[in-house]
């Protein structure tokens, strides 16, 4: 390439205008700007200089002109300190070993008025923390600064800092060195300023000004605390953050001239949360000859380290273990496959695996997530009925038409426990006018195993050709190992005239305690009331308490069930009654509703308003409850109008309900609504989902 004088002609130098070999442009990390990264921008910036003519006249001796003063610091003087922030470092750029950070990155060119010039890039970045030797971590990045390929860097706690060594081509000679510097230090004080890299000259190997010389550049920078600040995240809801910003400066030093190009400079944004680390980046290179300087951000997807997280985690295949008999690793499917909340996690079911009808598959996850047994059980398979859970482990409970109910008991592993078959329960009671039996709900507290169900009977004047019938409401507790009753049967209620429609009714046990939410059939258009009773079992039948929850109100999709505080009644409004949405009672032992001090039902509705009526809601263990809906959110500037989701989580912590507020997670992909247990380990969250193979996966979703 012909190169032209500067001292002839005021130029300015682009990548375009001087030819660069590949190690002139070293690569670099978005997280931390280092002077490679300033030096390979300052070749796309203007240089300046200035120059005569020339004349046949023999000139003058030169007037000794003043020594030139000293260039000015490239790093600025440093503010006064304030308040701490965080006292250790550590606090919020945690170095852990198997961590990974996952981030939404997006790249865009903006001119100087800090518009948007040209397409939004958009990419993923995950970041990892590997072992490194001698103490602190390797910190491995997939796709930094959408590079397209994975870098390294090493972190490690020297004293009161937190400090990055890279390795960099910083002359563009092929050769890496070892540049460190301090990434944070502690204690973390807004205003804080120090020293990434000082003044250095390197000598470079291009001629910038047409000299025949090879030129120079001195490169310094800083890094300055800039203070706390509050994080919009849309997948992450409000995140409190203390912000740092980087600067790397830098000026040529023509040889010819002799004379200082202007100082470029190029600037890191960078926000961290504590006991999160990095939650938001942004890195700002040097304007080119337009003017325009490509800006990349990086956000907090989502986070993982050990037992911690926050947000919500890929999906992972559910597959059985690599040495299970016949068919290893095989991908769970949702065919004829249902699950059972028990043993404080959850088992998947299946019936008629591979379509064998001698042996079930039964796969155990624990509250975590994670695959605890996969076994195969023929006794299960014999069994047959439905599967209700229990801490210990499965109670298979048999219907046939009217016969007698069988209980079979099995452990965690599914082996049968019992040693005598359990007694069989009659629904009929004794009654030889009882037609049908049915509706059966079913509830177990330890060793109770309760029961509601309909018995439809003759009533006395009941004649052929005009048969006349009764319908009960019944509520029993049982031993649920021998089948024994606990005390006697107690009806809720009869209702005469009723043809074989029975009662619509929820039951939940707390404390020993067994809860019915029920409701006679409609007549017509007439809507009846909802009623709570609740029996404390020591008193026997007089132990019962009747009492109306709700006037005039139906809905077949009410969930009820005991969760930690009580049991909990959770409802729909539906206009013009009120404004529509979800809304939870918590019941005390007498079945009425808790509400603040002093407010009744009628002058405050329910303690617990939670959303609008096109949330999904869903109960996750004895600790959350969850709403979702499908929404069209911008979760990032490049995204159109997709379909994402957003989730709502109510963490029952023993604060008053009417207190409670939900943790707001949105995300572009969540799980079919299919209604399986939620996973609950308190801190995370872990859903099973179908992919469109009806495969089943399992994502979590990791709470603050």
């Amino acid at each position: 390439m012909q190169k032209t004088p500067l001292i002839q002609s005021t130029r300015c130098f682009s990548a375009e205008s001087v030819s660069l070999p590949s190690s002139a442009k070293p690569k670099y990390d978005i997280r931390s700007v280092s002077a490679a990264l300033t030096l390979a921008l300052l070749l796309a910036a203007c240089g300046g200089g200035g120059g005569g003519g020339s004349s046949s006249a023999p000139a003058p001796a030169p007037t000794p002109a003043p020594a030139p003063p000293p260039p000015p610091s490239l790093i600025p003087p440093a503010p006064t300190p304030a308040e701490v922030l965080s006292t250790e470092a550590i606090q919020l750029r945690p170095l852990q070993v198997d961590a990974s950070w996952n981030y939404q990155g997006e790249s865009v060119q903006v001119r100087a008025d800090g518009s948007s010039f040209g397409p939004i890039v958009a990419y993923q970045n995950t970041v990892k923390h590997l072992l490194r030797s001698g103490g602190g971590v390797v910190e491995q990045s997939s796709n930094a600064g959408n590079e397209g390929s994975s870098s390294s860097k090493e972190l490690l706690l020297s004293g009161q800092e937190i400090r990055s060594i890279e390795q960099v081509d910083l002359a563009g000679t092929g050769k890496l060195q070892s540049i460190q510097w301090p990434e944070l230090r502690s204690p973390v004080r807004a205003g804080d300023q120090y020293t990434l890299l000082d003044s250095t000259l390197i000598e470079l190997t291009q001629d910038l000004d047409g000299d025949g010389k090879n030129d120079a550049v001195e490169v310094a920078g800083y890094a300055r605390v800039i203070g706390p600040e509050v994080l919009q995240s849309q997948r992450l809801g409000t995140i409190n953050s203390v912000r740092v910003d980087s600067f790397i400066r830098a000026r040529a030093k023509l040889t010819l001239s002799k004379i200082e190009a202007p100082v470029v400079e190029a600037r890191a944004k960078v926000w961290y949360a504590q006991g999160l680390g990095i939650v938001r980046q942004t890195i700002e290179e040097v304007p080119d000859t337009n003017g325009l300087r490509r800006v990349y951000t990086e956000q907090l997807r989502s986070f993982q380290a050990g037992d911690r997280g926050l947000g919500f985690t890929d999906l992972v295949p559910l597959r059985l273990p690599a040495d299970f008999p016949s068919t290893p690793g095989q991908a769970l499917s949702s065919t004829s496959n249902f699950v059972i909340q028990a043993g404080g996690g959850a088992f998947l079911f299946n019936a008629n695996y591979n379509y064998s009808y001698d042996k079930a598959l039964l796969v155990h996850l624990s509250p975590q997530g994670s695959m605890d047994a996969a076994l195969l059980s023929s006794e299960l398979q014999q069994a047959g009925g439905s599967l209700l859970g229990h801490a210990e482990g499965l109670l298979s409970i048999r219907e046939s038409g009217f016969d007698p109910i069988q209980l079979r008991n099995f452990d965690l592993q599914g082996r049968a426990v019992d040693s005598t078959p359990p007694q069989a329960i009659d629904r009929r009671l004794g009654d030889p006018t009882a037609v049908e039996g049915f509706k059966l709900e079913k509830a177990i507290e330890g060793r109770q195993l309760w029961l509601v169900w309909t018995l439809v009977s003759r009533t006395a004047d009941s004649k052929p050709g005009d048969f006349r019938y009764e319908s009960r409401l019944w509520l029993r507790g049982f031993d649920r190992v021998t089948g024994q009753p606990l005390g006697d049967a107690v009806q809720l209620y009869i209702e005469p005239g009723i043809n074989y429609q029975g009662f619509f009714a929820r039951l939940a046990v707390f404390e020993g305690r067994p809860y019915v939410v029920w409701q006679k059939p409609s007549s017509g258009d007439v809507v009846s009331d909802l009623q709570v009773s609740v029996l404390n079992p020591a008193l026997g039948p007089s132990g019962l308490i009747t009492r109306t929850l709700v006037s005039n109100y139906s809905d077949p999709n009410l969930k009820f069930t005991a969760m930690r505080g009580g049991p909990l009644f959770i409802g729909a409004i539906y206009k013009p009654t009120g404004k529509p949405g979800k809304f939870l009672f918590q019941l005390d032992s007498q079945g009425a509703p808790i509400l603040a001090s002093g407010e009744t039902v009628l002058q405050a509705g329910p303690p617990l308003y939670l959303a609008a009526d096109d949330y999904q809601l869903r109960l996750a263990g004895t600790e959350h409850l969850m709403l979702s809906r499908a929404s069209t959110i911008n979760l990032t500037p490049s995204e159109s109008q997709i379909g994402s989701t957003e989730v709502l989580i109510y963490s029952l912590d023993g604060r008053p309900l009417s207190a409670l507020q939900p943790q707001v997670f949105r995300t572009d992909v969540f799980c079919s609504s299919n209604d399986w247990p939620i996973l609950d380990a308190g801190n995370k969250l872990s859903f099973m989902c179908e992919d469109i193979a009806r495969q089943i996966n399992l994502r979590s979703l990791w709470l603050r």
